[in-house]
């Protein structure tokens, strides 16, 4: 159940952050830009329109890729339980049909857009998230086996 759950609110999550109109988008973000320059500027003298021009796009581009590798991780949990074998390739596949409905929804959005470089974002997120998952089940798998032997 909890792995269902857990599914279930990242694609929430993903589609409310992507019905947010343009200006609830960029407000969100500059909310998150402002945080992060609070942080860096215990580091830095640089002022906060130079912080937010530098940074601001990776910011945007980074949270892609989170929210996308944390759907990785829920869809290969999930896909344990629903696929008999190629689970990593199902998983992407149901990870990319998201990612492009996710930006097709963007079209019909205030003030967004479809953009085929989220998509690949969004994809290599998905990716990470899978593989990420797939190696701790793997090495906890072997530490388990290696444990019964002795």
């Amino acid at each position: 159940l909890f792995k269902r759950l857990f599914l279930i609110s990242i694609l929430v999550f993903i589609f409310v952050m992507s019905n947010m109109n343009g200006e609830s988008s960029t407000n969100s973000s500059n909310f998150i830009m402002m945080i992060l320059y609070r942080i860096y500027r215990n580091f830095s003298l640089m002022d906060y329109e130079v912080f937010l021009s530098l940074y601001h796009g990776f910011i945007r581009e980074f949270a892609h890729f989170i929210e996308f590798l944390v759907l990785g991780i829920a869809l290969y949990i999930n896909g344990i339980d629903w696929f008999k074998n190629k689970i990593i390739i199902k998983s992407f596949i149901i990870g990319l049909i998201y990612a492009i409905s996710d930006e097709i929804h963007q079209l019909f959005v205030l003030n967004r857009a479809f953009e085929i470089k989220d998509i690949l974002i969004d994809s290599f997120g998905v990716i990470v998230g899978i593989i990420l998952v797939y190696l701790v089940i793997n090495l906890w798998k072997k530490k388990c086996y290696l444990e019964k032997r002795h």
